[in-house]
């Protein structure tokens, strides 16, 4: 039995960005959102993010880092997004990007224009040793990140300006 207690305004948060998202979807405007996530290890960020995405019923991709280096990270990227719910993931297969810049331009391919999707960066310092995909991160609208655990959330396309 799947127990998610509390966390509701979090929730609420979350989930009010995404109806923003929503509702500027179409629109000439770029509805993209951005969210931080801060906060001490092991208090249950991972967690609330992937109950959100449970809940929210949208295309979604979560990427967790782990510290190695770019080539790998870049390689757990490519997993992620194979077993994403995103719609044209398949061009990652196609494509394979070397680098980071180039892996977010393609991710920033995949993500439908006409409705809202969420790409989540999870423990974002582990991959700043890897050759920062944080900085693309931090310039793209509807990225979430933090200082102690820092994960980044983007909702809709375009990822980087």
């Amino acid at each position: 039995m799947h127990r998610f207690i509390g966390r509701d305004r979090e929730l609420r948060v979350l989930t009010s960005a995404l109806e923003d998202v929503r509702s500027a979807a179409g629109s000439a405007a770029q509805p993209g959102q951005c969210v931080l996530m801060r906060g001490r290890r092991r208090v249950g960020k991972s967690t609330l993010v992937e109950e959100f995405l449970g809940r929210a019923e949208v295309p979604h991709l979560f990427f967790t880092a782990g510290g190695g280096s770019a080539a790998d990270e870049l390689t757990e990227l490519l997993d992620a997004v194979a077993t994403s719910t995103l719609p044209d993931k398949s061009l990652f297969a196609e494509e394979t990007p070397e680098q980071w810049n180039a892996a977010f331009r393609l991710l920033a391919e995949i993500l439908p224009d006409d409705s809202p999707s969420v790409v989540v960066i999870d423990e974002v310092p582990y991959s700043w040793n890897a050759s920062t995909p944080s900085r693309a991160c931090s310039s793209a609208p509807g990225t979430a990140c933090s200082a102690e655990s820092l994960s980044c959330c983007c909702w809709s396309a375009p990822i980087c300006p």
